[in-house]
C-alpha cells in the first residue's frame, strides 16, 4: 500500500519510539530492582521516590502539551522541545544509575529523586511533542495507522535492546552496581541518538492541523475531557500500563526468587518477545485495514489476560521452552495491543480537530503521557509497598533468600493483577465508539461548500 507521507519521513519519525520506549523500558524494569537490591534502599522508599515523580509529571506533562501547541519558532512548534528534551534524557539515563557511593540516608534520597525528576522532564519534553507531531502528519485513516506502525515497530525494538540488550549487557558486567551504571551509559548513547535523529529528520514534516486556537487553557482542559473517544481511550490506556508496569517492576524478582534464575533470563526473555513483537507490526498493520479497531482490540486484551495468568502455574522446574512460549505470546499480542491503540489515540485527536477547529495535539497527548507515566510510577509504588508490607529482603542477602509471602506477592504482581487490568480494559474499550465511517462524515461537514451556482 502506497502512503502519501516519504518512506524516510514515517521511518525517521518512528523512530523516535525506540529512544522514548527506551526510557520507559528502563525506569519500569530496573530502577526498583536497582534501588532496592543494589543500592540497598527499603522497596517503600524507591516506591515513594517514584511516587513524587509522578505528582511532578501530574503538573507538567500537561503543560508541555499546550507549550508545543501555543510556541512558535523559526524551527518549528515542537521540534525545540523535543531537541532540548533529547539532551535532558541523555543525562537523565546516567544520573538515575550513577548515584553516589554513601550511607541509606536522607542526603541519599534527595540525590536519587533528583535524578528522578531530570529523567522525567527530559522525557516528557521529548514525548509529548513528538507523538503531537506524528497525530497532526495525515488525515488518512489507513495511513495514520502505517505511521503508528513504523512507532510500534521501533517501540519493539526497544525492547530488544533494552529488555534484551541491558540485562544481557548487565549480566556480562557482573551483574553488580557498576554493571547498571555502565549499562546506563550505553542506554543514554542510545536515547540522545534517536531523539535527536527524529529532531533533525522532521524539519520539513507536515503540519495538518488549523491555526492556534483562542481557548484559554483552562477551557482546553474541559473541553478535552469531554472528548468521549479520548477519554474512553485514557482510561483504557491506564489501565492497561498499569498492568504492564506491575510486571515490570516485579519481573526481576520473580525470575530472581520465583524461577530461580536472574538477568540473564530477563534478556533471553525480552530477545525473544521483542523479536516476535518487530515481526508482528506488518500483521496487525495489516489485520488494521480490514478489522474494526475496538474489536480487534478486544481480542488482543482478552488474549494477553490469559498469557498473563499462565505466570500463576510457572515454576522453577518447568523446561526453559514454556518461558520462551510466554515470551512469543506476549511479543505477538503486545505488538498489536500497542499499535491499535496508538491508531486511536491518533484518531481522537483528528476528532477533536474537526469537532473544535482547534489545534490541540499536544495537550491531548500530555493528558495521555500523564496516564502512560502515572500508571509506570503507580505499579512501582504499589509493588515497593506490597513487597515491603509482604517482607521482602533489601540488599544481597535477599537474593534467593525471600519468605514465601514475599514470593506469593511477587507471583501475584506478574499474573494476578496484569490479567484483571486486561479484563477492565475490554470493560472499558466496549465504551469506544469512533470509527472510520464517523471521521468521514465529519471531514465531508468541514469541507468549504460550493457558493450557489458554481460548479461541484
Amino acid at each position: 500500500m502506497t502512503t502519501g507521507l516519504p518512506l524516510s519521513l514515517r521511518a525517521s519519525w518512528g523512530l523516535g519510539g525506540l529512544g522514548a520506549t527506551s526510557m520507559l523500558y528502563l525506569i519500569n524494569l530496573f530502577v526498583v530492582f536497582y534501588l532496592v537490591r543494589h543500592v540497598g534502599m527499603p522497596a517503600a522508599i524507591a516506591g515513594t521516590l517514584l511516587a513524587i515523580t509522578r505528582i511532578y509529571d501530574a503538573v507538567i506533562d500537561p503543560l508541555i502539551g499546550t507549550l508545543s501547541d501555543r510556541s512558535q519558532s523559526r524551527w518549528g512548534k515542537r521540534r525545540p522541545l523535543m531537541f532540548a528534551g533529547a539532551l535532558l534524557s541523555t543525562a537523565g539515563c546516567v544520573a538515575v544509575f550513577n548515584l553516589p557511593s554513601m550511607n541509606i540516608g536522607p542526603a541519599l534520597y534527595v540525590f536519587a529523586l533528583a535524578a528522578l525528576l531530570l529523567y522525567c522532564t527530559g522525557y516528557s519534553l521529548f514525548a509529548i511533542p513528538y507523538m503531537a507531531q506524528g497525530a497532526e502528519m495525515t488525515n488518512d485513516y489507513a495511513e495514520r495507522a502505517t505511521l503508528m506502525a513504523w512507532r510500534t515497530f521501533f517501540v519493539y525494538t526497544a525492547g530488544i535492546v533494552i529488555t534484551a540488550g541491558a540485562p544481557a549487557l548487565i549480566a556480562a558486567l557482573g551483574g553488580k552496581k557498576d554493571a547498571y551504571a555502565l549499562m546506563s551509559v550505553a542506554a543514554a548513547v542510545v536515547v540522545g541518538a534517536t531523539m535527536l535523529w527524529v529532531v533533525a529528520a522532521t524539519g520539513k514534516a507536515p503540519a495538518l492541523s488549523p491555526g492556534i486556537g483562542t481557548s484559554t487553557p483552562a477551557a482546553s482542559y474541559r473541553s478535552a475531557l469531554k472528548n468521549k473517544p479520548f477519554l474512553v481511550i485514557l482510561l483504557v490506556k491506564m489501565t492497561l500500563q498499569l498492568g504492564t508496569a506491575f510486571i515490570g517492576a516485579a519481573f526481576l524478582f520473580f525470575l530472581s526468587d520465583v524461577l530461580r534464575r536472574g538477568e540473564s533470563a530477563l534478556a533471553l526473555f525480552g530477545l525473544a518477545s521483542n523479536l516476535v513483537g518487530v515481526a508482528a507490526v506488518p500483521l496487525w498493520n495489516r489485520a488494521l485495514r480490514t478489522i474494526e479497531r475496538r474489536s480487534l482490540a478486544i481480542a488482543l486484551f482478552a488474549a494477553l489476560g490469559l498469557v498473563n495468568l499462565s505466570w500463576l502455574f510457572a515454576v522453577p522446574s518447568e523446561p526453559q521452552v514454556f518461558l520462551l512460549l510466554r515470551a512469543v505470546l506476549s511479543g505477538a499480542l503486545g505488538s498489536g495491543s500497542v499499535l491499535v491503540a496508538m491508531a486511536m489515540l491518533a484518531d481522537t485527536i483528528e476528532y477533536d480537530r474537526l469537532c473544535s477547529k482547534e489545534q490541540r495535539g499536544g495537550l491531548f497527548v500530555g493528558l495521555f503521557e500523564l496516564m502512560q507515566t502515572t500508571s509506570f510510577v503507580l505499579g512501582p509504588l504499589i509493588v515497593g509497598f506490597a513487597f515491603s508490607a509482604a517482607g521482602m529482603i533489601s540488599g544481597d542477602a535477599g537474593r534467593g533468600a525471600q519468605p514465601q509471602s514475599a514470593v506469593d506477592m511477587t507471583r501475584y504482581a506478574v499474573a494476578l493483577v496484569p490479567a484483571a487490568c486486561q479484563l477492565l480494559g475490554i470493560g472499558l474499550i466496549m465504551l469506544y465508539k469512533l470509527d472510520a465511517d464517523t471521521l468521514a462524515r465529519l471531514r465531508d461537514a468541514d469541507r468549504p461548500q460550493p457558493a450557489a451556482g458554481a460548479p461541484a
